[in-house]
């Protein structure tokens, strides 16, 4: 078996993503933070045993313990999240508590030598944000904006890079369409519309930074899959360009074409969303 070698600038480390992790009962009883749209999709049935972000691993009180292990397993790279439901008050103001707990964890981690890969939106939306419509709502692009300046000014010098939003097919196709995520809803319409609303809060957070800062690492994560034909025939390669557009494209083509792909068109037919 051949040795595998990785160039001398990859880089190795560990992820999380806050709500994963943190034990949201925490949060909401000692920072007073918004509850998210995922503990109401929990309580309706569709995780297993109905369980919820609540308890958590209890990352609110284990951090110290945590920042340690990364220590102990030889890490240098961390990356994680920063929740909007904690970060941000329902009037707009700033969570000065939740921003001292993660002022508090990622100083640990800075000290320990370990750099941050903080990502400003892992999935997650206030469940309040989520009952007007979450990313359907054009307004949840204008609060992850204000999300995003919270945390630069706040809590932007423990940052080493930032990643505006996790896998929008997930917040988007795989939560809105096909209803595996919450919230849950199973309509191509609002899929296509919250895709384009998280898409666009990526452009106007990278754009704001950039113009605050043009040397700060800033970009979004995508999960692209390859798509095959099951063999030669029209109807295979038609449906392997539906299946990489619905998949990939949808995604890609935007942030380097400045377009959605054409191939779509036909058969998303009245569900192609008008943009605002």
């Amino acid at each position: 078996m051949s040795k595998i070698e990785f160039p001398a600038h990859f880089i190795f480390g560990v992820a999380d993503a806050d709500l994963q992790v943190i034990g949201e009962d925490n949060c909401i009883r000692e920072e007073g933070s918004q509850p998210t749209m995922w503990s109401t999709f929990a309580a309706s049935g569709r995780t297993h045993q109905n369980e919820g972000p609540g308890r958590g691993i209890d990352r609110f009180s284990l951090w110290s313990e945590d920042a340690e292990l990364i220590e102990h397993m030889g890490f240098q790279h961390y990356r994680t999240s920063v929740s909007m439901s904690r970060i941000l008050n329902r009037d707009g103001s700033v969570n000065m508590k939740a921003v001292q707990w993660y002022r508090t964890f990622w100083t640990s981690l800075r000290e320990r030598g370990i750099s941050l890969y903080v990502t400003l939106h892992h999935w997650e939306l206030p469940e309040w944000l989520n009952q007007e419509g979450g990313w359907t709502n054009r307004l949840a692009v204008d609060l992850l904006v204000k999300h995003g300046q919270a945390v630069r000014e706040h809590l932007g010098d423990l940052i080493d890079e930032y990643f505006t939003i996790n896998e929008p097919w997930c917040s988007s196709l795989l939560s809105y369409h096909i209803g595996v995520h919450a919230p849950g809803s199973k309509s191509l319409s609002k899929a296509l519309t919250a895709a384009h609303h998280l898409l666009l809060a990526s452009g106007l957070i990278i754009r704001d930074f950039k113009e605050t800062d043009p040397s700060i690492k800033i970009g979004i994560v995508l999960n692209c899959e390859y798509k095959y034909a099951a063999d030669n025939s029209e109807a295979s390669l038609h449906a392997r360009t539906v299946a990489d557009c619905y998949m990939n494209r949808w995604f890609c083509d935007p942030l380097f074409l400045g377009r959605y792909p054409e191939e779509l068109r036909e058969v998303y037919r009245d569900a192609w969303p008008r943009y605002n």
